[in-house]
Formats: C-alpha cells, structure tokens, sequence
C-alpha cells in the first residue's frame, strides 16, 4: 500500500508543480521541495526498519559496524545530493546541480577511505 501512497503523492505533486510553474516559479520550486520530503515520510518507516533490522543482524553475529556504518552513510549521502540536485535541475540550475553531485562523490571517496584502507592492509597481510 505504501507505493500506491508514494506514487499517489508524486503524481499529485507533479500535476500542482505543472498547473503552478508557468505562473511562479519560486512556488513549483517549493512545491517540489513538498513533495519530495512527503514521499520520504512515507518511505522513512521503510528506511528505520531496514536500519533495526541491520543493527540486529550485527548483534547477532558479532559484526563489527563501523564498515555498516560508512556503508549506511553513504547511501545517505547519495540520496541527498540526488534530492537537492534534483530540486536544483527543476529550479533550471542544472550547473549548481552538477556541482551538489560532483560534492556528493567527492564526500562518498572520503568516507569510504577506511574502508579502502582495511581492505587494503588485508591484502597486504596475505601477500
């Protein structure tokens, strides 16, 4: 049922941001902004599910957390660079939304970093 609220949601949204954008602008921009954090209410009771039940699944097996961690993130990181380069691209900011992405991968090598970095001390150990 919650797809049906999600697309429910976007297309509504899509439909006033449509009926809107001719007239203002600044209004569709916002409207978007609506949207988009509606959708993500619906989708949060998803995300903090998934969240617990990777948090047991570690307790369970004695998983350390910090990889889960880093890994947790950076899919945060792509979905909030993905959303405000998407607010940016309908503003008709496609340069500033080039720049929020190219700042979301940049931020994405940087937190992998450990994770590069054990993986690579692991290798050095077997060689």
């Amino acid at each position: 049922m919650e797809a049906v609220k999600i697309s429910a949601a976007a297309v509504v949204g899509v439909l006033l941001i449509t009926a809107i954008k001719p007239f203002r602008k600044d209004f569709a921009v916002a409207l978007s902004i609506l949207t988009g954090i509606v959708i993500f209410g619906y989708i949060f009771v998803y995300l903090k599910s998934a969240v617990g039940t990777v948090g047991d699944i570690m307790a369970r097996f004695n998983i350390n957390g910090t990889a889960v961690e880093v890994i947790f993130k950076i899919i945060c990181v792509a979905y909030i660079c993905e959303f405000a380069s998407g607010i940016c691209k309908d503003a008709g900011e496609g340069a500033v939304a080039s720049k929020v992405e190219t700042g979301g991968k940049l931020i994405i090598v940087y937190l992998s970093m450990p994770i590069i970095t054990s993986l690579i001390d692991l290798l050095a150990n077997f060689l």
